[in-house]
């Protein structure tokens, strides 16, 4: 009895998921398409229970990965801010403060249907000491996690657009899509250069998803 209440409240609360879903999805073939899921197995109910769990997945991995920045900032001194390794590339400095600056993106991700660049403003502060760039870090990965711990799962399904003024820097996509591509890959992608820089520069570099060749007994 008590197992058929607990899946009948799952079932409900799908349902209504998917109607606000529903009403915020712009394409009519899409919303036809997620109608037909409201009659599902309890099995597929259940699955379907932890698809709306977006944000929280989300999450999960926005704090294990914000601690392994964490550790890779903490790992740059200050005589190697200065290093490039060629005169296309960033300064350690700017590659640093450009990872900690793209935490200061989530709101204009999460928030906003378009993120216009040409009235973003961000005060990098003093990047000359590699403390400065951590606390700057510091203070915009908790704005970060605010933002996606308010944020609606239904809302990832949204379109969102980066735009320069007129010009689409990154044409319109679904928000889960941007959240994962512009913000979360794009500061993987940089926290891999970030890595050879330290390698390149002699300095020793933290084990983020196990040993490296500076851990002991490795």
């Amino acid at each position: 009895m008590k197992k058929n209440h607990a899946l009948r409240e799952i079932i409900e609360e799908n349902i209504n998921k998917i109607k606000e879903l529903e009403e915020q999805l712009p394409h009519k073939r899409i919303q036809k398409a997620i109608s037909k899921f409201i009659y599902f197995t309890p099995q597929t109910i259940l699955s379907l229970n932890s698809l709306f769990m977006l944000v929280q997945s989300l999450l999960g991995e926005f704090k294990h990965e914000a601690e392994n920045t964490r550790k890779l900032l903490n790992a740059i001194p200050d005589t190697a801010l200065s290093f490039k390794p060629s005169e296309k590339n960033w300064t350690t400095g700017q590659l640093a403060s450009h990872i900690a600056e793209i935490y200061n993106w989530y709101p204009g991700t999460l928030e906003q249907n378009e993120f216009d660049m040409a009235g973003y403003k961000y005060d990098k502060g003093d990047i000359s000491k590699a403390g400065n760039i951590v606390t700057k870090f510091e203070e915009n990965v908790k704005v970060a996690q605010v933002s996606l711990e308010k944020t609606p799962d239904a809302s990832m399904m949204q379109m969102w657009s980066l735009k320069m003024g007129d010009t689409n820097i990154i044409p319109p996509m679904m928000r889960i899509q941007a959240v994962r591509g512009f913000l979360m890959n794009h500061l993987y992608h940089h926290r891999g250069e970030l890595i050879v820089y330290l390698r390149s520069t002699g300095n020793t570099v933290p084990g983020l998803y196990g040993p490296t060749a500076d851990s002991p007994n490795f």
